[in-house]
């Protein structure tokens, strides 16, 4: 079965630039589950003041200006 763009990806976190994903200084775990879709997760906002731990055994993708975590990003389990 192909996929299509209503499955390729379960949930999102969206912004710009002028509104970061403000993760309060510290390391934040984002605990994702694997599903049918083919990314579980996507990232595409500027992610700021803090670092990500990714959990879980689905799939996450950092897209756009959050490909470029300063404070470094941490892959447990998954890709």
């Amino acid at each position: 079965m192909a996929a299509t763009v209503a499955d390729s990806i379960a949930a999102q976190i969206n912004g710009d630039a002028t509104r970061p994903l403000d993760l309060g200084g510290v390391a934040r775990t984002f605990d994702v589950t694997n599903g049918a879709a083919i990314t579980d997760l996507e990232i595409s906002v500027v992610i700021a003041n803090g670092s990500i731990v990714k959990a879980g055994g689905g799939t996450m993708r950092l897209a756009g200006a959050s490909a470029n975590i300063a404070s470094g990003a941490t892959i447990n389990e998954g890709t």
